[in-house]
């Protein structure tokens, strides 16, 4: 546990006018009593586990941590983007349910002030998950535009924040515009049908004109840091006119993280080894060193390998730990209330354990990886979800490589990984699968129950 300090505020900013490292402290909301700092760069993004720190959080919001920096990084803490460098010393408040509401105090506080209104690449940047669309595209783009001159006039008038610092966030402005026009369509279609085709008339005519004058030589591996930034590559590349350093330093991180997306999807260890082949071509020797660490925990444990046991909280608070269920076939869903897919898959978990109902030897585990457990106990209950409702933080299931979810795994009567990355409930060979595994004989301890 973590043990907070009695020091002024004077003594706090002069800890780390020296050395590498950066201290942030002050007063969390809303976040529980577990803190996470996630690298938000381009090598977090590398990373089966990209937390940079977890921290306790007393009964009051109080919070203090230090981390070892070498270079300026984005990070996330609750849902504000952070952006902090070696002897950066910030008093902070942030409540996770607005970022807005945030406030910074000390070394390195103007670039965080500013940063409280970095919009969400996976909501479509200005568009805020559609709610910015309004009659037409042409008036949509026109607010668009005004929008993103009135932030580039933010970050023209600041004051105290590094030189790179404004030119990487003018990169974020411009591809905030790419990534708002590259997610219009998507989101004109879930919008009242009847205004869906004067949504898109405009669209389809304007954004080809629209996307050349964006993408065209916008390939600068100094934007790889934004996460917004990587979300659109794809698009970029048909715009480039040479072929620069530019942009072979920013296909190796393409080619690295292609790999660390198999690395995490992979099961079959012959595979993984033939990915190993793969990793020494990376130029990159940061990129080589995370993918290396990466494809050697993937050995290490796997299908095949005895389960290690992750410990969580069911609504009661109580603390529950898998090994209860040793001797039993066991299928767990790793989900959370604010993922789409996951919510969809819920009727189809309850079915599959209604046909399992009147066999004891199974056993299926609803694992949320929630970070407000009130929020999570609220859903349970409203959807009346039934069986073994647990919850943890993602950060204790990095073993498991669950960067994101849904994710399913199941386990076999003898405490062995079966299926590391499983099909999902609404697979029509999930029944099939879990029978055959009934069968087998169990060679370990009966469960207690």
């Amino acid at each position: 546990m973590l043990v907070l300090q009695a020091l002024s505020i004077t003594e706090i900013y002069s800890q780390n006018l020296r050395g590498n490292t950066a201290h942030i402290f002050g007063i969390l909301q809303n976040m529980g009593e577990q803190g996470e700092l996630y690298d938000i760069s381009e090598y977090g993004e590398l990373m089966f586990s990209n937390i940079k720190a977890k921290f306790y959080i007393d009964n009051q919001g109080l919070f203090s941590l230090k981390i070892d920096i070498d270079e300026p990084t984005y990070f996330r803490l609750g849902r504000n983007i952070l952006y902090l460098s070696a002897g950066d010393s910030l008093n902070v408040f942030i409540d996770r349910n607005d970022p807005a509401l945030a406030t910074f105090k000390g070394i390195g506080e103007t670039a965080n002030r500013y940063l409280r209104y970095t919009l969400y690449p996976h909501a479509g940047s200005y568009l805020d998950a559609g709610t910015n669309i309004i009659h037409s595209f042409e008036e949509t783009w026109r607010q668009i535009e005004l929008k993103s001159k009135q932030r580039e006039l933010e970050l023209k008038n600041l004051t105290n924040v590094s030189k790179k610092f404004k030119q990487i966030e003018s990169g974020r402005i411009k591809a905030g515009l790419i990534n708002s026009l590259k997610s219009y369509k998507g989101y004109a279609k879930l919008l009242d049908t009847t205004k869906t085709f004067k949504l898109l008339e405009g669209f389809n005519t304007q954004s080809p004109s629209l996307f050349k004058k964006l993408c065209t030589e916008f390939m600068n591996p100094d934007f790889l840091c934004l996460e917004v930034y990587r979300k659109i590559l794809p698009l970029l590349q048909p715009y480039q006119k040479v072929n620069s350093n530019s942009i072979s330093l920013i296909e190796d991180w393409q080619n690295a993280r292609n790999i660390a997306i198999s690395l995490s999807k992979e099961s079959n260890k012959d595979a993984l080894k033939d990915l190993g082949t793969k990793i020494i071509l990376i130029k990159s020797k940061p990129y080589r060193t995370i993918l290396k660490n990466d494809y050697t925990e993937r050995l290490q444990f796997g299908e095949g390998s005895i389960v290690l046991p992750f410990y969580a909280t069911n609504q009661l608070g109580e603390i529950v730990n898998i090994e209860k269920f040793k001797g039993k076939v066991i299928y767990i869903d790793f989900w959370a209330t604010w993922c789409g897919p996951c919510i969809s898959e819920l009727p189809n978990l309850d079915n599959l354990q209604k046909h399992f109902s009147e066999d004891t030897s199974i056993v299926f585990l609803s694992v949320s990886v929630d970070t407000d457990r009130q929020e999570w106990i609220n859903f349970v209950s409203k959807k009346s979800l039934s069986g073994n409702q647990w919850n943890t933080h993602m950060s204790n299931l990095s073993t498991y490589f669950i960067g994101s979810v849904p994710r399913y795994i199941i386990i076999g009567k003898n405490f062995k990984i079966k299926k590391m990355i499983a099909v999902p409930p609404s697979d029509n060979t999930t029944v099939s699968l879990l029978q055959d595994l009934l069968k087998e004989r169990c060679f370990s301890e009966k469960a207690v129950l």
